[in-house]
């Protein structure tokens, strides 16, 4: 979170003295954790897998962690020219990180381990089954970035996902966000709404969990601000993305979705879209910081950068860069279709009539 604040904001002073703190006392912690064995490799042995697999070898979602923060902070120790030895320990880990384990861990504890996916780890222990709901697999898609749209594990992260052996089971749960960061639109727009449905359940708009359903119709003893934060990024994500350096426009919308938007993303721009059945009209990025661009062609034919009166860039390339100048906006129109044939489509919209959602019913 520290590193994705300064990359929406570019707030040199805050990754300086909040950010890199954190991150070097992280990478501190976790390095000690760590043992170099007979193999060459440093492995975590001991180890939890979230608090689903129990006493299990090399986590995924722990090393995933490790290659998403340790190689920031090794760039950033350089720039700074601090904390050389934990620099030189991390880079050396990063060399000898066993490779992510593959397989299929079941409800029962069975392990299919020619599956097309990533384990949660390396091998288990003493508690052969599962003893909460997550999926420490898929961290490596989100929060951690590592696969995904265009990656080229992306099979591979795919198949994790559609064997996932939870589906939403809590108001934390993160398949919608998974679903967007592949680029599974339809499947990606579904989960959110069911997970609005199951979790968005207080009359005055709170967000419930299954956990501690103590109050009538099952309602938790209190509001659960996850649920909330989950949803909202997910729409985000399902709009916009700009993780690794790239932006997406609608990576993963339902082909049914029509609307706008206007969202920050990484690397200090606005983008602004307005998108009918799924497929963008037109794009406005807003330069806040004046940095170099990398957007994601949203078409399927050049696409053409204007500012201002100027044509900046016409390009077929699947990713179109160029460089801007910070306060001003850059209008993306595909090819076929010139700025001046575009006109704002009006959004109707129907105000929700029906009662506040009373809890969940059918509790005998």
């Amino acid at each position: 979170h520290y590193l994705a604040y300064y990359r929406y904001s570019g707030d040199e002073r805050f990754l300086r003295e909040e950010a890199y703190p954190m991150i070097r006392d992280v990478c501190q912690f976790v390095s000690g954790l760590l043992r170099k064995e007979v193999d060459g490799r440093w492995h975590l042995d001991p180890a939890n897998a979230l608090e689903t697999w129990w006493m299990v070898r090399d986590p995924a979602d722990t090393l995933a962690g490790i290659q998403a923060i340790f190689p920031e902070f090794v760039r950033l120790s350089g720039q700074y020219a601090e904390d050389p030895d934990l620099r030189s320990k991390c880079s050396e880990i990063l060399l000898g990180l066993p490779e992510p384990s593959l397989g299929h861990w079941s409800r029962d504890g069975t392990i299919d381990a020619g599956a097309k996916s990533y384990a949660p780890a390396a091998a288990k222990e003493a508690f052969p089954t599962p003893r909460n709901f997550e999926i420490p697999a898929l961290y490596r898609v989100f929060p951690f970035g590592l696969s995904g749209i265009g990656a080229a594990d992306y099979e591979l992260a795919l198949g994790t996902f559609q064997r996932r052996i939870f589906g939403i089971t809590n108001s934390w749960s993160m398949d919608a966000l998974w679903a967007a960061r592949l680029g599974l639109g339809d499947e990606a727009c579904k989960l959110l709404a069911e997970h609005a449905v199951r979790y968005n359940r207080f009359r005055y708009g709170g967000w419930d969990s299954s956990n501690s359903s103590v109050f009538p119709d099952g309602l938790s003893v209190v509001p659960y601000t996850d649920g909330a934060g989950l949803s909202a990024f997910g729409v985000q994500e399902v709009l916009l993305q700009s993780h690794n350096g790239l932006i997406r426009v609608l990576p993963a919308v339902a082909g049914t979705w029509s609307g706008s938007f206007r969202l920050r993303a990484e690397g200090g721009f606005l983008v602004a879209a307005d998108f009918a059945q799924g497929e963008a009209r037109l794009v406005d990025d807003e330069s806040l910081l004046g940095r170099n661009c990398r957007i994601e062609n949203p078409w399927d034919e050049a696409c053409v950068v204007h500012s201002a009166d100027r044509i900046v860039v016409r390009s077929e390339d699947r990713v179109v860069e160029f460089e801007t100048v910070g306060g001003q906006s850059y209008v993306l129109t595909p090819a076929g279709r010139p700025l001046s044939d575009y006109a704002p489509a009006p959004r109707k919209d129907t105000p929700n009539r029906q009662p506040g959602l009373p809890g969940r019913a059918g509790r005998g």
